[in-house]
């Protein structure tokens, strides 16, 4: 019975009932859309919609920046279908973007190695989990376990990193290790 069943989310974001089917229908039909974003109104080619974490977004080709924009749904007011009508580029690989494993921050940048290792007391919940397509985990003569991957997802990483606290360490890239350093001496 339903009763049974939970499901524990973290918190979700707002998005009004008609961004959300606009969104939708723009990309279902190839249709350009138009919508307020903070300040300012775009127009967007809608390729591709994304949930992440509960949170929605779109991906597309922003008129105004002339290039390929993610735009979370919960920002969005104001949306409209247009009449014009726009073909997703052949080359188009969301992949190229986003890291489907890890993250909806727009870095087109290259990927990187990832290096981390956790405590023994972190061990069997890291172990256990699918956490990036390409991971490997290797598991330490101390209890401890070494977890890489690679990613084009650096401030996604930094947040999923730091919510680990000092149960995490990281071995690569040092440019991550210096960030979490920093982060962790704002906190205190």
């Amino acid at each position: 019975a339903a009763k049974d069943i939970n499901f524990i989310t973290g918190p979700l974001p707002k998005i009004e009932e008609e961004v959300f089917n606009n969104t939708f229908q723009a990309v279902k039909t190839r249709t350009s859309m138009e919508f307020s974003y903070h300040s300012c109104t775009r127009k967007v080619d809608p390729y591709h919609v994304l949930c992440h974490k509960g949170g929605w977004y779109v991906l597309g080709y922003c008129h105004a920046k002339c290039d390929i924009r993610g735009f979370s749904l919960a920002r969005m007011t104001n949306t409209r279908c247009t009449k014009e009508k726009f073909k997703v580029p052949e080359n188009f690989n969301v992949r190229d973007y986003v890291d489907l494993s890890f993250g909806i921050w727009n870095n087109p940048g290259s990927e990187q190695k990832y290096e981390l290792e956790f405590c023994s007391s972190l061990a069997t919940l890291v172990s256990e989990r699918i956490w990036h397509v390409t991971q490997e985990i290797e598991h330490l003569e101390n209890g401890c376990v070494r977890l890489s991957f690679v990613s084009n997802q650096p401030e996604e990483i930094l947040f999923w990193v730091l919510g680990f606290g000092g149960g995490v360490k990281v071995i690569s890239p040092t440019e991550l290790a210096e960030r979490v350093k920093l982060e962790a001496e704002k906190i205190l």
